[in-house]
């Protein structure tokens, strides 16, 4: 390839056109060829191996008339790598428009005045897409259109700087041309220009990092960094900028360039020192060069060796730090240093600094020994603590990666580990066993931290302990102490809040009672607690099943909380299958076990979900117990009124039916009912309301044996139902059940009724609380008799307004309350009272009428009174604004609330499933 001075413009001679009768010149002029290597700026050159975009102007050009172009009224432009000697080609991009623009003029180029206009075609850049090396295209310009005045086209312009020509420039960093041939009817109009392709980084090699002499006197680390950048042809790329950084190996990495600058000599080599006040530790060190098209990088792993240890300092953690960790992450507190539990596992951690305070190691096996002492007034110091190792020697957890202390426990308690005074520190080493050279690479790097070492301690005594330890390091001892203080919780306190409570305060029994326990400190670790009532333990939270003890630990972040009923016993009578319910089976049920329930206790205040036996009557003393720090004892809550009162069981038991047996009797609900070991909203089923004959049943009753098969049905909507036994007792509908026969005790006892006994829900929600309703539907109007539609089987829920009556048996309202919202809009409804003979309690008046036509004269209307528990029959007409009838009870489920509802833990213990909220 010629090599000729850079920027060298070749002026093209013309080539005199002879045609007979006439003659033409082949016209003069310029090309000037403008790169951009991806940076939006266009120079006279460019840099090996880019993605460049070209623009060429063709200028100056004289005589080439519009006499020239070919019959598509345009004409050729043959663009020609090969227009030197050494010949090369490029890589192209094919397969686009690209645009050509014509300037065409009145006058000759250089005559003043010429006027003239620019003209543009979007010929085709032949190829397919992607790039492929090529040394000569063709552009075909056609269709220019130009107007018949302007004749003398005088430049010629191939692609803009948004529509280029795309070109990957060669590797080889040297001068080239480009070739421009205007082919048209007349001569060839040859145009060529030379520029320059400048090497750029393409690749770092050979980068070395070296030890370089370190200053005295100061914590600087000096490093020697050298390599060669080369284009992508191998070349050298000569006096380029760098830029140098240290990443750590959490990937944090600083910006370490000399002041003075980094850059390659003319050669393309290049060597210079960082310093700075870096930690020991394993980084990478990274060489960067910038490129116009892309940058070049390289990098490689320092160990930057720890020095001699100086100092000695230790750190004690409490053994209850783990519990504040939760507000550690947040950034608030963390782990209460130099504060022990006493009789608990503490962490102490020694380490080992240099002069720089940066950790620091020894030179060889090294014996630190430690000891734990008291001071007495008078008196020689006496032993205060004892230390236990973390990590069995020869361990390969490598400074035990994991947590030391489990519920205050030590672990070494678990795996026997010995009790010790001393301990060895070993030198920092690679792990391929060698000591760490100051040139990182693959496989250089320390295996753990060598520069701590955690040991365990129980205090023996309480107050300010001292802890001592010696080591020597290269002949010099380092000796250090600090003085750390052993607590211990001293007082217990406790306040009850039950959830269940008659108006008087009276505690329902069977219902959960809340406990908040709080003690005078810290606890530090996890302490039994004992819970007793009378004595005798009580079930905890904790102290159920696998299967059942998380549903009723109290949830703190929702609305709902469990509030079950008769967990105590163990019960589930909804799930459970018939044939489980044998003898042995009924036996267990009927006794309220006693539990061994000890809790671990892990903060400074916790509440306690209670669950007493449903049997409990009287005045009984809750008792709590933690154990190595004290008892306490309530036999009142506070409420949020701050009144005092006394905790006395009373029965679960809100209302009681009695039924005759070997027959049919009747019986509803006014409310829903509790679920046996079921938060709402489960609700009591059949089953459980009827147990006292499917108990009969089970010992063997007249119609089956070994098994419950209840007969239940319903009326509604002008049909009987028989509903499942497992499904819920819905309030306000009345019930029909046969009664089994009698076959226990003398004949007396055969005749003793069967007494049903309600215990109802609770709502732990306000949603949960709302009156029960029952919606009857429009009757249908293509029925041949509609009277059996009107007809409904009811019972009634309403608050008991006749105190003087037995509470228990006798809970009522008047009809006109009860029944109420079937009046309204009606023109009458009709009650029946089916009696006492069948099981209920109402004698007051066999059939009723009620609403806007009833006859004024019966005496009992509206006035009767009707009651919770009977089965009453309605005759509901249609009213006058017609369809759907809705019955409602008068009375809903009492809410009950846990005083510590708004109370958000700052830790969960590991047995709530969840340590970090």
């Amino acid at each position: 390839m010629q090599k000729s001075k850079l920027a060298l413009v070749l002026t093209i001679v013309a080539i005199l056109c002879l045609a007979f009768g006439g003659s033409a010149l082949a016209a003069a002029g310029y090309l000037d060829v403008t790169i951009s290597d991806n940076n939006g700026a266009y120079d006279d050159f460019g840099y090996t191996g880019c993605e460049a975009s070209y623009v060429l102007d063709a200028t100056g050009i004289e005589y080439f008339t519009t006499d020239c172009l070919n019959n598509d009224k345009g004409f050729d432009i043959i663009l020609n790598f090969e227009c030197d000697e050494e010949s090369y080609s490029v890589e192209l991009d094919g397969d686009y428009s690209l645009p050509v623009k014509v300037w065409a003029q009145d006058k000759p180029y250089g005559t003043a005045g010429a006027q003239g206009a620019w003209y543009t075609a979007q010929p085709t850049v032949p190829g397919g897409p992607g790039f492929a090396a090529q040394s000569t295209i063709t552009l075909k310009v056609e269709d220019l259109q130009i107007d018949s005045k302007y004749k003398y086209i005088t430049e010629v312009v191939v692609g803009d700087e948004n529509q280029d020509l795309r070109v990957i420039n060669p590797c080889e960093a040297d001068e080239y041309c480009i070739e421009m041939i205007i082919d048209g009817t007349c001569e060839d109009l040859v145009l060529k220009d030379y520029f320059e392709i400048k090497s750029a980084p393409y690749e770092i090699c050979d980068l070395v990092v070296g030890p370089d002499s370190e200053p005295a006197g100061d914590c600087k680390r000096c490093y020697s960094v050298s390599g060669y950048l080369k284009n992508c042809g191998g070349e050298a790329v000569p006096d380029w900028p760098l830029s140098v950084y240290l990443k750590d190996k959490d990937g944090n990495k600083v910006n370490v360039t000399p002041q003075t600058g980094a850059k390659t000599n003319t050669q393309g080599y290049f060597s210079f020192s960082i310093a700075g006040s870096w930690q020991p530790g394993v980084y990478d060190v990274i060489v960067k060069a910038e490129g116009p098209c892309e940058d070049a990088t390289a990098e490689v792993c320092l160990t930057m060796l720890k020095k001699d240890a100086t100092k000695l300092e230790i750190t004690a953690f409490s053994a209850d730090w783990e519990g504040k960790l939760i507000d550690w992450i947040h950034g608030e507190g963390g782990p209460i240093e130099n504060e022990l539990r006493y009789n608990k596992c503490n962490d102490i951690q020694f380490c080992l600094f240099d002069n720089c305070d940066w950790l620091a190691t020894v030179p060889e096996e090294t014996t630190i020994y430690f000891t734990a002492t008291q001071e007495r007034p008078g008196q020689d110091p006496i032993v205060a603590g004892h230390f236990y190792e973390v990590c069995p020697e020869n361990s390969d957890d490598c400074n035990c990666d994991y947590q030391t202390i489990i519920n205050g426990e030590c672990r070494h308690w678990d795996r026997d580990y010995k009790q010790i005074n001393s301990a060895t520190f070993y030198p920092c080493e690679v792990h391929n066993g060698e000591p760490a050279s100051l040139q990182g690479g693959d496989g250089y790097e320390y295996d753990c931290e060598c520069s701590c070492l955690n040991v365990q301690m129980v205090p023996l005594v309480k107050g300010d302990i001292t802890i001592t330890a010696t080591i020597n390091v290269g002949g010099r001892e380092i000796k250090k102490s600090i003085v750390v203080t052993s607590y211990a919780p001293e007082e217990v306190m406790m306040d009850l809040f039950p959830l269940a409570t008659d108006n008087s305060g009276n505690v329902r029994a069977g219902w959960p009672i809340v406990a908040a326990v709080a003690l005078d400190r810290s606890a530090g670790a996890n302490y039994d607690v004992q819970f007793t009532i009378n004595g005798e333990p009580v079930l905890v939270s904790d102290q159920l099943g696998a299967d059942l003890g998380v549903n009723y630990i109290p949830p703190f972040d929702e609305d709902e909380f469990n509030a079950a009923y008769n967990v105590a016993g163990l019960v589930n009578l909804i799930q459970a299958h018939s044939e489980l319910l044998d003898e042995e089976y009924i036996e267990y049920l009927e006794q309220c076990v006693d539990y061994d329930a000890v809790y671990p206790y892990c903060t400074d205040k916790w509440y306690f979900m209670l669950y007493p036996c449903k049997d409990l009557r009287g005045d009984f003393e809750i008792e709590v117990t933690v154990n190595g720090v004290g008892t306490a004892s309530a036999d009142f809550y506070t409420n949020n009124k701050g009144a005092d009162i006394p905790l006395n069981f009373i029965t679960p038991v809100e209302l009681t039916r009695e039924l005759a047996p070997d027959s049919w009797q009747t019986f509803s609900t006014p409310k829903l009912l509790a679920a046996t070991a079921q938060e709402t909203p489960e609700y009591g089923t059949f089953v459980e309301l009827l147990w006292p004959l499917a108990e009969e049943m089970l010992d063997g009753g007249p119609f089956m044996y070994d098994e419950i098969e209840l007969f239940v049905l319903g009326y509604e909507n002008g049909a009987w139902y028989m509903p499942s036994v497992l499904s819920e007792v819905k309030p306000l509908s009345g019930y029909y059940v046969r009664t089994p026969q009698r076959e226990k005790g003398d004949w007396n006892m055969r005749k003793a009724p069967y007494k049903l006994e309600y215990v109802f829900a609770r709502a732990t929600t306000p949603s949960l609380s709302m009156p029960y309703s029952v919606t009857y539907p429009t009757l249908p109007a293509d029925s041949s008799n509609l009277a059996p539609f009107y007809w409904n089987s009811i019972g009634v829920g309403i608050p008991d307004t006749n105190a003087n009556d037995n509470p228990m048996t006798m809970q009522s309202d008047t009809a006109a309350q009860a029944l109420g919202s079937l009046i309204k809009n009606k023109d009458s409804i009709m009650v029946w009272n089916p009696g006492e003979k069948m099981a209920n309690v109402n004698t007051q008046f066999t059939s009723l009428a009620l609403g806007g036509n009833a006859d004024p004269n019966t005496g009992v209307d509206p006035w009767a009174r009707m009651y919770n528990g009977d089965v009453y029959w309605v005759f509901n007409a249609i009213g006058t604004m017609g369809g759907p009838s809705i019955y409602t009870s008068t009375v809903g489920l009492d809410m009950i609330e846990w005083i510590g509802g708004n109370y958000e833990p700052d830790y969960y213990p590991n047995y709530w499933g969840n340590v970090l909220k």
